[in-house]
């Protein structure tokens, strides 16, 4: 397996106009690695093209399948291999789930579920072909444990997770390493998204004013390194910050004390948001 270090590499970064998506793309720079610079936000080259001449962008909806195709073609042409690849695109935001329609389940599971599975369906097989790679899908801390008033956020990241682990014990065998990013409070845009702007609008909760309050974030920059250094070394699922491992823990061996740790955070969140209270039986 090539070592993350190595040169005349090449990685695909979805998402990498912002976040942890523009993090990572600078970390991979830094390790002499070529970086295809994937996103739908049209601040994407204004951002990109001062990191230098290794990356290339490429202004596309991850859920587009013919996009992936053309991508993935033209990657090969050029260089005959694909060596990283990176899902890290994905929207999410915190509301009251009694607001939540149809459309707004839908377009989290057509952006951070089929936009992971569309670029998987086409990379994997190449990869295989290649006889090594490595798919690096982000999930969350959210994708480990339950987490209210970010249902379908929570909902598409279980759904990460158990994708990338799953396929990680087949890709195994094949020479190709899966591994899942579970980030925690990493200081991104995402504390401010609401929901997009061509569906219904929706009173958000204030992810960026807790973490703050908390203390319990760090940056997306910290992140990355973090993260790299840990792919390197073919770890997953990849947890940061390491407080947040506790958490976990204590929801996988302690739900009840988890459930009674979220309980007050959770009444008082949704007494914000004007809604009403859930009776004693659904949190406790």
């Amino acid at each position: 397996m090539t070592d993350i270090k190595t040169h005349s590499l090449i990685a695909v970064v979805t998402g990498a106009a912002s976040g942890i998506g523009y993090a990572l793309s600078k970390a991979l720079l830094k390790r002499g690695i070529f970086v295809y610079c994937v996103d739908n936000n049209n601040e994407l080259e204004k951002r990109i093209t001062p990191l230098g001449q290794m990356t290339q962008t490429r202004l596309m909806d991850v859920r587009d399948f013919d996009a992936w195709e053309k991508l993935l073609a033209e990657i090969i042409v050029a260089h005959g291999h694909i060596d990283y690849l990176f899902n890290n695109a994905g929207i999410g935001y915190g509301c009251d789930s009694v607001n939540l329609e149809r459309e707004h389940y839908d377009r989290y599971i057509d952006i951070n579920i089929r936009g992971v599975t569309n670029a998987i369906s086409l990379i994997y097989p190449q990869m295989i072909r290649q006889g090594n790679g490595t798919i690096v899908n982000t999930a969350s801390v959210g994708g480990l444990i339950p987490s209210a008033l970010m249902t379908p956020y929570a909902m598409s990241k279980h759904a990460i997770y158990g994708l990338s682990e799953s396929l990680r014990l087949e890709a195994a065998l094949k020479g190709v390493r899966v591994i899942t990013l579970c980030p925690g409070a990493v200081d991104t845009p995402i504390f401010d998204s609401v929901a997009p702007g061509d569906i219904k609008p929706i009173k958000s909760t204030r992810l960026r004013e807790y973490t703050q309050e908390k203390r319990v974030s760090i940056s997306a920059d910290k992140f990355a390194e973090l993260a790299l250094n840990d792919i390197t070394k073919n770890k997953s699922p990849i947890i940061y910050p390491r407080s947040f491992r506790l958490l976990v823990f204590i929801y996988r061996f302690m739900p009840a004390l988890y459930r009674l740790i979220t309980a007050k955070n959770l009444r008082d969140e949704m007494q914000r948001l004007n809604s009403p209270l859930p009776s004693d039986s659904l949190i406790e």
